[in-house]
Protein backbone atom coordinates (compact mmCIF):
# COMPACT_ATOMS: atom_id res chain seq x y z
CA UNK A 1 0.00 0.00 0.00
CA UNK A 2 2.88 2.38 0.72
CA UNK A 3 4.13 1.66 -2.79
CA UNK A 4 0.84 2.77 -4.37
CA UNK A 5 0.79 6.03 -2.39
CA UNK A 6 4.40 6.68 -3.34
CA UNK A 7 3.70 6.11 -7.06
CA UNK A 8 0.52 8.19 -6.91
CA UNK A 9 2.39 11.08 -5.22
CA UNK A 10 5.12 11.02 -7.87
CA UNK A 11 2.51 10.92 -10.65
CA UNK A 12 0.71 13.97 -9.19
CA UNK A 13 3.98 15.90 -8.91
CA UNK A 14 4.92 15.01 -12.48
CA UNK A 15 1.48 16.00 -13.77
CA UNK A 16 1.61 19.30 -11.87
CA UNK A 17 5.04 20.01 -13.29
CA UNK A 18 3.86 19.34 -16.86
CA UNK A 19 0.75 21.52 -16.43
CA UNK A 20 2.78 24.33 -14.87
CA UNK A 21 5.38 24.15 -17.66
CA UNK A 22 2.64 24.22 -20.29
CA UNK A 23 1.03 27.29 -18.70
CA UNK A 24 4.36 29.13 -18.46
CA UNK A 25 5.21 28.30 -22.07
CA UNK A 26 1.76 29.48 -23.20
CA UNK A 27 2.11 32.78 -21.34
CA UNK A 28 5.59 33.33 -22.79
CA UNK A 29 4.27 32.64 -26.30
CA UNK A 30 1.33 35.02 -25.85
CA UNK A 31 3.58 37.74 -24.42
CA UNK A 32 6.13 37.32 -27.22
CA UNK A 33 3.49 37.48 -29.95
CA UNK A 34 1.92 40.61 -28.43
CA UNK A 35 5.29 42.28 -27.94
CA UNK A 36 6.38 41.51 -31.50
CA UNK A 37 3.19 42.92 -33.02
CA UNK A 38 3.59 46.20 -31.15
CA UNK A 39 7.29 46.46 -31.84
CA UNK A 40 6.92 46.03 -35.60
CA UNK A 41 3.76 48.08 -36.00
CA UNK A 42 4.66 51.51 -37.40
CA UNK A 43 2.51 54.59 -37.17
CA UNK A 44 1.06 55.78 -40.49
CA UNK A 45 3.00 58.31 -42.56
CA UNK A 46 5.98 58.20 -40.20
CA UNK A 47 4.17 59.88 -37.30
CA UNK A 48 6.32 60.18 -34.17
CA UNK A 49 5.03 60.86 -30.66
CA UNK A 50 7.91 63.26 -30.04
CA UNK A 51 6.61 65.60 -32.75
CA UNK A 52 3.27 66.07 -30.98
CA UNK A 53 5.01 66.77 -27.67
CA UNK A 54 7.48 69.15 -29.35
CA UNK A 55 4.70 71.09 -31.10
CA UNK A 56 2.59 71.31 -27.95
CA UNK A 57 5.58 72.54 -25.93
CA UNK A 58 6.16 75.34 -28.48
CA UNK A 59 2.86 76.82 -27.30
CA UNK A 60 3.55 75.97 -23.65
CA UNK A 61 6.83 77.92 -23.79
CA UNK A 62 5.35 80.91 -25.64
CA UNK A 63 6.96 80.30 -29.05
CA UNK A 64 3.87 81.44 -30.96
CA UNK A 65 5.54 82.12 -34.32
CA UNK A 66 7.05 78.62 -34.45
CA UNK A 67 3.76 77.11 -33.27
CA UNK A 68 1.79 78.81 -36.07
CA UNK A 69 4.45 77.68 -38.56
CA UNK A 70 3.53 74.12 -37.53
CA UNK A 71 -0.21 74.70 -38.02
CA UNK A 72 -1.81 73.43 -41.22
CA UNK A 73 -4.42 76.21 -41.11
CA UNK A 74 -1.72 78.92 -41.14
CA UNK A 75 0.09 77.47 -44.16
CA UNK A 76 -0.44 79.95 -47.02
CA UNK A 77 -2.81 82.07 -44.93
CA UNK A 78 -2.65 85.88 -45.04
CA UNK A 79 -0.40 87.53 -42.42
CA UNK A 80 -3.44 89.00 -40.66
CA UNK A 81 -4.83 85.49 -40.07
CA UNK A 82 -1.54 84.38 -38.56
CA UNK A 83 -1.36 87.53 -36.38
CA UNK A 84 -4.90 86.95 -35.15
CA UNK A 85 -4.04 83.29 -34.37
CA UNK A 86 -0.95 84.39 -32.44
CA UNK A 87 -3.09 86.82 -30.40
CA UNK A 88 -5.45 83.97 -29.46
CA UNK A 89 -2.55 81.65 -28.60
CA UNK A 90 -0.93 84.35 -26.45
CA UNK A 91 -4.21 84.83 -24.56
CA UNK A 92 -4.42 81.06 -23.91
CA UNK A 93 -0.75 80.96 -22.86
CA UNK A 94 -1.22 83.83 -20.37
CA UNK A 95 -4.35 82.16 -18.97
CA UNK A 96 -2.45 78.89 -18.32
CA UNK A 97 0.41 80.88 -16.81
CA UNK A 98 -1.98 82.71 -14.49
CA UNK A 99 -4.14 79.73 -13.51
CA UNK A 100 -1.58 76.92 -13.41
CA UNK A 101 1.81 78.68 -13.36
CA UNK A 102 2.63 77.29 -16.83
CA UNK A 103 3.31 73.83 -18.23
CA UNK A 104 5.98 71.58 -16.76
CA UNK A 105 5.77 68.64 -19.19
CA UNK A 106 3.65 66.73 -21.68
CA UNK A 107 3.70 63.12 -22.79
CA UNK A 108 1.63 61.04 -25.14
CA UNK A 109 -0.98 58.92 -23.37
CA UNK A 110 -2.50 57.42 -26.51
CA UNK A 111 -3.35 58.26 -30.09
CA UNK A 112 -6.13 57.43 -32.53
CA UNK A 113 -5.53 57.54 -36.28
CA UNK A 114 -8.32 58.39 -38.75
CA UNK A 115 -8.79 59.07 -42.46
CA UNK A 116 -6.44 56.32 -43.66
CA UNK A 117 -3.65 57.48 -41.33
CA UNK A 118 -3.78 61.12 -42.45
CA UNK A 119 -5.24 62.46 -39.21
CA UNK A 120 -4.43 61.61 -35.61
CA UNK A 121 -5.94 62.65 -32.30
CA UNK A 122 -3.06 62.63 -29.86
CA UNK A 123 -4.02 62.56 -26.19
CA UNK A 124 -1.36 64.27 -24.09
CA UNK A 125 -0.93 64.04 -20.33
CA UNK A 126 0.02 67.61 -19.46
CA UNK A 127 1.54 68.39 -16.07
CA UNK A 128 1.45 71.99 -14.92
CA UNK A 129 3.85 73.83 -12.64
CA UNK A 130 1.24 73.89 -9.87
CA UNK A 131 1.45 70.03 -9.83
CA UNK A 132 -1.98 69.52 -11.41
CA UNK A 133 -2.43 67.63 -14.64
CA UNK A 134 -4.91 67.18 -17.47
CA UNK A 135 -5.33 64.98 -20.48
CA UNK A 136 -5.83 67.09 -23.58
CA UNK A 137 -6.64 66.22 -27.16
CA UNK A 138 -4.05 67.50 -29.65
CA UNK A 139 -5.21 66.87 -33.24
CA UNK A 140 -2.65 66.64 -36.03
CA UNK A 141 -2.97 66.15 -39.78
CA UNK A 142 -0.64 64.82 -42.48
CA UNK A 143 -0.43 67.86 -44.77
CA UNK A 144 1.93 68.28 -47.75
CA UNK A 145 4.08 65.30 -46.71
CA UNK A 146 4.55 66.34 -43.08
CA UNK A 147 2.62 66.22 -39.81
CA UNK A 148 1.09 69.55 -38.78
CA UNK A 149 -1.10 70.82 -35.97
CA UNK A 150 -4.70 70.71 -37.08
Amino acid sequence: MNLNISILGKWQKATSLVVCSFCCASLCFIHASCSDSHATEADPNGFQDSLAVYDYMLLAKGHFEAYTDSMASCHGAPPTYKQHTIALLRHHYLQVLSDRKGVRSAQVARKEFHDDGKMVNVYLNVTYNDSTSDEIQFPMVFFQNSWRIR
